[in-house]
């Protein structure tokens, strides 16, 4: 009988409630021990796996970042831009805010100083049009934090 516990996560860390238990109430010989042992493991392996997808599709949804300051959330629309990037903001204090655009070559593509963040939400739409299909990083830097996002571009 092969018996495979499934492990528990809990808050972006991973606690195992244990292992595997193996036990041989069968006659099959010890040649075969390794093959069972192997597949034990995989199916353990396979549980993990998927697991942590299911978290990182968990935090890619929520697009939030918990930062020194506490929760910031950052959401790009749409997923995939034309002409116009749109950001929205929600931050717990104000700030300036500078936002920088980079190509995958760490070039920068856009820039723009002149904003301000409120506490609350915050909504700013930058006008991209000349920019070729890609995939770009977006940072936002204010008075106490730093985030990156990437962002892609279609035509």
């Amino acid at each position: 009988m092969i018996a495979l516990k499934k492990p528990l996560f809990k808050s972006g860390f991973l606690f195992l409630t244990g292992f595997f238990t193996i036990s041989w109430s069968d006659t099959r010989s010890a040649q075969h021990y390794p093959l069972l042992i192997f597949q034990v493991v995989l199916q353990h392996l396979q549980l993990l796996f998927r697991e942590m997808l299911s978290l990182l599709e968990e935090f890619v949804q929520n697009r939030k970042f918990l930062t020194a300051t506490g929760n910031i959330e950052l959401r790009t629309y749409p997923i995939l831009f034309k002409d116009d990037l749109n950001i929205q903001l929600k931050v717990n204090y104000n700030s300036k805010l500078t936002i920088e655009m980079f190509d995958l070559n760490g070039r920068l593509v856009k820039q723009e100083n002149n904003h301000f963040v409120k506490i609350g939400v915050n909504t700013y739409s930058l006008s991209v049009g000349n920019l070729s299909p890609n995939m770009y990083m977006v940072v936002l830097e204010m008075d106490k934090e730093k985030l990156i996002k990437k962002v892609i571009s279609k035509k």
